[in-house]
């Protein structure tokens, strides 16, 4: 036998410290990829802008922009001597005006 153990009641309420529990508390893990089937070109387009790049390309362009097809997954890539607020608009205007062309639909989201 031990002497000066104290044995509690397994089945005794212990108080439960609030900042445990939101600790353990489960949260689930972002999807491995969309809950949503995207299924005609131009339907959703991301788009992500990049840069400054330290160094410049032979045109001098520091920065690019990429649109790629949800649905296809398929990506183009523009590159930007800046990325002022004309600058990126024409870049997505020539890309809309690229989908609209090739495939004759229109882009929806971006």
């Amino acid at each position: 036998m031990v002497n000066g153990l104290e044995v509690h009641d397994e089945n005794a309420d212990l108080h439960q410290c609030k900042a445990y529990l939101a600790g353990k508390s489960y949260v689930q893990p972002f999807p491995c990829e969309s809950q949503r089937k995207y299924t005609e070109i131009g339907e959703m387009t991301y788009t992500d802008l990049f840069g400054k790049v330290d160094q410049k390309d032979l045109r001098g362009e520091h920065y690019f922009i990429s649109f790629t097809d949800a649905a296809r997954a398929h990506s183009r890539v523009n590159f930007l001597k800046t990325k002022e607020a004309n600058v990126v608009l024409d870049a997505i205007k020539k890309y809309v005006t690229f989908i609209s062309t090739q495939t004759g639909k229109k882009v929806k989201y971006f």
